[in-house]
């Protein structure tokens, strides 16, 4: 019975951390919108604006990835029949789901972003370079909660791994 709580902790704490799939995707999604109205406001800046949401939106999927990775190893550890069996085991399985939520706020905010300076650039497509300059300066900041949740989720996965048990002499 304690093997079946422990897993469902760490899988629980898997399908949390994937939550931050819901504000990349609506990042993403703003920023396309207001790409696609801009083209169609300024067909001649479509290189640009496309150039812009493509470079952009790389950086709006690192929250996602890093969720991923700490589901994997999240699942890793609801698969593996040492796992602790003490209830601090198991929080901090979930915690580290937990942590990289603040993923949610960096996608979203990075597609905000995006799509405000595609907006720019069907107004003025001269100022592109001043305006991508910008939105990846805000885009490197806003990543910043994202990392260093991931760090605090490694180090609580590290922390939920099971010990090997004591050698007896």
């Amino acid at each position: 019975m304690n093997r079946i709580i422990n897993r469902g902790f760490a899988a629980l704490g898997a399908g949390v951390a994937m939550l931050v799939g819901i504000g990349v995707s609506e990042g993403i999604g703003h920023a396309t919108s207001l790409a696609v109205e801009g083209i169609g406001r300024q067909p001649e800046a479509f290189e640009k604006i496309k150039e812009t949401l493509i470079l952009a939106n790389i950086y709006t999927l690192l929250p996602i990835i890093a969720a991923a990775i700490i589901a994997a190893c999240l699942l890793k550890i609801a698969c593996n029949k040492r796992y602790s069996s003490y209830l601090s085991g198991r929080l901090t399985a979930l915690g580290a789901g937990l942590a990289i939520i603040s993923g949610l706020g960096a996608g979203r905010g990075i597609g905000l972003a995006t799509g405000n300076a595609v907006e720019a650039i069907a107004r003025q497509p001269e100022a592109t370079e001043l305006i991508r300059e910008g939105l990846l300066t805000g885009i490197w900041f806003a990543l910043v909660p994202t990392v260093l949740a991931f760090i605090v989720a490694v180090c609580l996965i590290k922390l939920a791994r099971p010990t090997p048990p004591a050698q007896e002499d």
